[in-house]
């Protein structure tokens, strides 16, 4: 595969949100499908900041699919993939959860 050409004088977005705490008696399960569900929202906003659109007709295989890029949408993506067996298999698909950001 070829890298990706990332062009200098791209705008960098960096969003911090509040801090999350795991109870130590919380289902770590449900604990880290919060947090990916928490990290995909953040993600969304920043990637729908208009500063950070492809131009009309600009191949972009860095932006998501459901959001006007080129990137594979998430069902594509996973047979991409290599994710060891054991790994918990993500429960936040983009755009199915929306999360305020704190």
């Amino acid at each position: 595969r070829r890298p990706v050409d990332l062009h200098r004088g791209r705008p960098v977005s960096i969003l911090v949100g509040t801090p999350r705490y795991v109870d130590p008696a919380a289902d770590l399960r449900e604990a880290t499908a919060g947090h990916g569900a928490c990290l995909q929202g953040m993600v969304d906003v920043l990637q729908r900041r208009p500063v950070h659109q492809p131009a009309p007709g600009e191949h972009a295989p860095w932006h998501p699919a459901h959001l006007g890029g080129w990137a594979p949408d998430a069902a594509h993506a996973r047979t991409l993939e290599s994710v060891p067996v054991s790994a918990l298999a993500p429960s936040w698909p983009p755009g199915v959860h929306e999360t305020s950001v704190g």
